[in-house]
């Protein structure tokens, strides 16, 4: 069960496969180093003073949250170096693309919900008319 969540090589090269590469609708953000040692249940509390009370407080999983911010924000500052490491862009180029993507997929269906009375329904479907 295991392997099924923590293999994403295996789905990654498939959809690489399938979409022939990440310079169209595929994107993948993978910090990739930093987090290589942490188990999938670490949840480890971080021991801090409010800067306010200046009483010493547990932040429950507080250390983790850190860490994995710390490594995510150095690996969304990656610039250059991504030529050596096969990535096309950057992760901040990547992310601006795939908000771009949606952006412009959203105001397709919305457009197209404007021609018939099929495509309006589907439109009210996926915005959660019906909730």
């Amino acid at each position: 069960m295991l392997v099924k969540y923590t293999d994403g090589e295996v789905k990654h090269d498939m959809l690489l496969r399938k979409a022939e590469g990440m310079h169209a609708w595929y994107k993948r953000l993978n910090v990739d180093t930093g987090l290589e040692d942490m188990k999938l249940d670490n949840w480890e509390s971080l021991e801090q003073q409010d800067p306010i009370t200046g009483h010493n407080q547990t932040i429950p999983g507080g250390k983790t949250l850190q860490t994995i911010q710390e490594v995510t924000d150095r690996y969304l500052e990656r610039g250059r170096e991504i030529r050596m490491l096969g990535e096309y862009a950057p992760p901040s180029i990547m992310i601006k693309q795939t908000a771009e993507k949606l952006v412009r997929c959203r105001r397709a269906r919305e457009k197209s919900a404007k021609v018939s009375e099929f495509d309006r329904q589907r439109w009210n479907s996926l915005m959660g008319g019906h909730l």
